[in-house]
């Protein structure tokens, strides 16, 4: 079984530029904050890059989206529409996607799972924390209107 490189992003955005450039805007390093349970995401974005071996011949594509173990979103890749970059070089092809999810809800604390599947092969392509404000209050002193005080005393 071959094993393929996988990875993702996630972040709040994804733009194309002027150049083929691509930008992920906000993008989340192992958490996902959210201020209560449940939220409503104005969009939840995720970037993949998938690389095959150069012997590797593509036959189907699919992203899943996970949370919690539960199916929130799926996308299939038709074959003719994939843009392969490398096929015919010294370079491994290899497959970027960007997947934009308006309006994804969050009903529960836990994990995001990116799950990809090429050539029926299923492998994880990464993972992303949800945590709440309310689960992690912020301490008692972090909620006291009153400045922060220091006085300097001088030595006589």
């Amino acid at each position: 079984m071959t094993k393929h490189n996988i990875s993702c992003i996630f972040c709040e955005d994804i733009r194309h530029e002027q150049g083929g450039k691509i930008s992920l805007m906000g993008c989340f390093h192992k958490a996902l904050k959210i201020p209560t349970v449940p939220c409503e995401l104005i969009k939840l974005c995720v970037h993949i890059t998938i690389v095959l071996d150069d012997d590797t011949e593509l036959n189907d594509a699919s992203v899943r989206l996970m949370l919690n173990g539960k199916e929130r979103a799926e996308y299939s890749f038709e074959k003719n529409s994939i843009e392969m970059v490398g096929h015919d070089t010294n370079t491994p092809t290899h497959i970027i996607a960007g997947l934009q999810i308006p309006r994804f809800n969050i009903d529960e604390l836990g994990t995001i799972d990116v799950l990809v599947t090429v050539n029926g092969q299923l492998q994880k392509a990464g993972s992303l924390k949800i945590i709440s404000d309310e689960a992690h209050p912020p301490s008692k002193a972090a909620n006291d209107p009153r400045p922060v005080v220091r006085r300097r005393t001088r030595k006589k």
